[in-house]
């Protein structure tokens, strides 16, 4: 963060990403410091899509408000919610956090950014999401989303049947192999 120019930019990406994810709210502001002192549009970009990595649920929170205040470019923010949303650590924390600030986040939304955080919600893979997802967006329509929205129910059905197919295979698995077998 110190010197951007010293570690080539998709090696950075991966390298801030990473240690955000382990990261505390001391690392959390000294991101936020280097996004504000960024001398190109790559270094700001690269630090906050590491943002969107913390795992700390007071973190995760104050980046999602972050993302809907004054300070954020309307065209960032979407993207900045969505990023946060898709990362399956703390997707349910996000998720609970667009529906409760729905008017903050609509407000920051443009006519092609929406369908985005809709999309953001594909790699849930519960019933009860599933279902919760649909229900919200069925009442709080979000333009030009529509596709984005049955691709989020075909992706979660997937995933649904995919970790219920593994389930079996590895209960199997274990019970041939003298491991415990896991509770369902």
């Amino acid at each position: 963060m110190e010197n951007p120019a010293s570690v080539e930019a998709g090696l950075a990406r991966v390298v801030l990403a990473m240690a955000a994810h382990n990261g505390n709210a001391s690392l959390f502001e000294r991101y936020l410091a280097a996004m504000h002192k960024a001398r190109s549009p790559e270094q700001f970009y690269i630090l906050a899509s590491s943002m969107a990595a913390f795992r700390d649920p007071q973190l995760v929170q104050r980046w999602l408000q972050m993302s809907v205040s004054e300070e954020t470019r309307n065209q960032d923010a979407a993207g900045r919610i969505a990023d946060v949303l898709s990362r399956y650590e703390v997707h349910q924390i996000a998720w609970q956090w667009v529906k409760e600030h729905w008017p903050e986040v609509e407000k920051k939304i443009t006519m092609s950014s929406g369908a985005g955080i809709v999309g953001a919600t594909r790699n849930f893979c519960d019933a009860e999401s599933r279902d919760d997802v649909q229900k919200f967006f069925t009442e709080h329509k979000v333009a030009s989303s529509e596709r984005a929205l049955r691709q989020v129910e075909e992706n979660v059905n997937a995933c649904i049947s995919y970790r219920d197919h593994q389930q079996k295979n590895l209960t199997s698995w274990l019970g041939q192999h003298g491991g415990p077998v896991a509770a369902k």
